[in-house]
């Protein structure tokens, strides 16, 4: 994702260079547009992936309830309770970095991003 920033910070800046010719334009913006589609799916597999772990979350906490209740094994709750802290804070890190990412998207990247994807929120600083 930082690659493919700064590949769009050189292309803004090719944008505001004085003279420019349409097919350099069309060049960059064609660029700009290949850039935000990555980032869109970047983005959107980060949330999959989000989705995911608070799936396993869920499982994890009814696996553990029933073991729990099954065995009344105090070791194995205290086992599955460590587990499943390491998973929550696994997907709050994760999360945090998504938030941070959209962040990082300038006015320009999100005016462009939510053109294209008119269904799609990006949260702004």
């Amino acid at each position: 994702i930082q690659a493919i920033k700064a590949e769009h910070a050189t292309s803004i800046g090719e944008i505001r260079r004085t003279s420019i010719t349409r097919s350099e334009f069309d060049s960059v913006v064609g660029r700009l547009v290949g850039q935000v589609k990555i980032l869109k799916d970047k983005v959107s597999h980060l949330r999959l992936e989000r989705d995911n772990l608070r799936l396993k979350l869920g499982e994890i906490k009814v696996a553990s309830a029933r073991e729990s209740f099954a065995s009344g094994s105090r070791k194995r709750g205290a086992e599955l309770a460590t587990e499943l802290e390491l998973m929550c804070k696994d997907l709050r890190n994760r999360q945090r970095a998504l938030h941070e990412r959209e962040l990082a998207l300038s006015a320009k990247e999100r005016q462009l991003f939510t053109s294209e994807h008119p269904g799609v929120k990006i949260r702004e600083r």
